[in-house]
């Protein structure tokens, strides 16, 4: 019966072949049976024998379907993380995208800020160096009055010590005829003062 079967060395089998060969599992209960079906009802591994006798009214399928069906299961929450996966990959990506978003408009903003500022500064900067070229005319103007004051007081000064000076060389010095004679004149002189 066996003479068209290959037979093969377990170490030379290919990944995936070794997969395939199924070792064989018997039952618990009765250990010469072979577990062959899943009990539905109880969701159990059984043989033919406990089929018969403790699961005879109970729905039941064949270990290979049922693994199937496992499979196929396992094989549709596989392909729902991996689309979750591919969701999760996208929504860092425009996460990412985001946080540069961000970061440039929060540098743009930033830098629009130091331009105003600079721009203030130079308008600051503008209307002080008026404004200091208006006081500096404004004390510009009063040192001049103060120094022409002072000039008509030095030049009253100079007419008061000069009149002074002739009334009295004329009263130490001057004949009485002198006196009378530009003494009116004098007494205006230094009445004018």
């Amino acid at each position: 019966m066996s003479r068209h079967h290959k037979v093969s060395d377990l170490g030379t089998l290919e990944p995936e072949m070794k997969g395939k060969i199924r070792q064989r599992i018997f039952c618990d209960q009765h250990p010469e049976d072979e577990i062959r079906l899943v009990c539905k009802n109880c969701k159990a591994l059984i043989c033919v024998l406990c089929k018969t006798i403790m699961h005879e009214n109970h729905a039941s399928e064949t270990v290979s379907d049922a693994a199937a069906e496992v499979k196929k299961n396992i094989q549709i929450k596989m392909n729902r993380c991996s689309d979750k996966v591919r969701r999760i990959t996208d929504s860092e990506r425009e996460a990412d995208a985001l946080d540069k978003k961000i970061n440039d408009a929060e540098m743009k903003e930033i830098k629009a800020l130091e331009d105003q500022r600079l721009q203030l500064i130079k308008v600051i900067d503008q209307e002080v160096a008026k404004m200091k070229d208006k006081l500096q005319n404004v004390y510009k103007d009063l040192r001049q009055q103060n120094a022409a004051l002072k000039r008509r007081m030095k030049e009253e000064q100079e007419k008061c010590s000069t009149a002074t000076d002739n009334a009295r060389q004329i009263i130490d010095q001057g004949t009485d005829i002198d006196i009378i004679k530009k003494g009116s004149d004098l007494e205006q002189l230094l009445l004018q003062q």
